[in-house]
């Protein structure tokens, strides 16, 4: 009986540890290379996403940071993209959401 017990408890646990539920499915970007690096959500329930794209109006095709906020249901709030006018590329890496209600992002 108890090892009954044990596999019911292990079953259960690990159904449970890898149940994930799914918020909403967005894509965002254009026609080339986008990457998310980390997403966070915000205190409005909504989230901050940053990394990068390719999908800039630039002939010459480079990497570009970018940083989005999108509501609690995927929609999006702003999206930034940052160029310097050169065809350096850039991502950002880690985005977080401050005490006073801006963003911080670093890459």
């Amino acid at each position: 009986m108890k090892k009954r017990i044990t596999c019911i408890f292990f079953i259960c646990w690990s159904v449970l540890s890898y149940a994930q539920i799914t918020t909403f499915q967005k894509t965002i970007g254009g026609t080339e290379n986008e990457e998310a690096y980390h997403i966070q959500q915000t205190t409005d329930f909504g989230y901050v996403i940053c990394g990068y794209t390719s999908s800039g109006n630039n002939a010459i095709q480079h990497q570009e940071p970018l940083i989005a906020k999108l509501d609690q249901n995927g929609k999006i709030q702003w999206m930034y993209t940052f160029n310097d006018g050169t065809n350096d590329n850039g991502h950002f890496r880690y985005v977080s959401q401050t005490s006073d209600g801006g963003y911080i992002a670093t890459g």
